[in-house]
């Protein structure tokens, strides 16, 4: 069994060796991942970087081969990579109706024997978990929270 919960120090860490860990220690052996990363500023590509290599020294014989996207090349990659059933084998990608689009056609596989056998449940908010599960099964493992907030430009006082 693949142990993750010693690693998590940080949720990309978390994310390569659990995920890339699975493929790798699965019944066909992976030599060779591919992942594609919906990236928008370098230090995040750094970071990206400096865990695939981490990954790689931890389980010698594997390469991980990171794809870096914009925004819109990246949404026009991900309908075909999933309706052709050909890509990258891991994506990036955003949670609630944007991943259950996929998740309803078949297009993305079942991670909730990984969360089960790892506890993961009890590393993640309900809201996180709410946002890739759909029919009370986990279909991803968040990486990140994306803030979204109210801002202003109004002279009134929020007092």
């Amino acid at each position: 069994m693949l142990n993750c919960r010693h690693q998590w120090r940080s949720p990309l860490i978390f994310f390569y060796s659990c995920i890339m860990g699975l493929l790798i220690s699965s019944s066909v052996l992976a030599q060779s991942i591919e992942v594609a990363i919906l990236s928008t500023s370098g230090p995040q590509k750094s970071s990206f970087l400096r865990h695939a290599k981490s990954f790689e020294a931890q389980y010698p014989g594997s390469e991980v081969t990171l794809s870096f996207y914009s925004d819109a090349d990246f949404k026009k990659s991900i309908v075909k990579w999933l309706s052709q059933g050909s890509g990258p084998d891991i994506l990036t990608w955003q949670g609630g109706p944007r991943l259950y689009q996929y998740v309803r056609k078949n297009q993305v596989k079942d991670l909730s024997r990984l969360w089960s056998e790892h506890g993961l449940d009890a590393s993640f908010s309900e809201g996180a978990i709410g946002a890739i599960s759909l029919n009370n099964k986990r279909y991803a493992i968040p990486t990140s929270y994306y803030q979204w907030g109210f801002i202003t430009d109004s002279p009134f006082s929020m007092n």
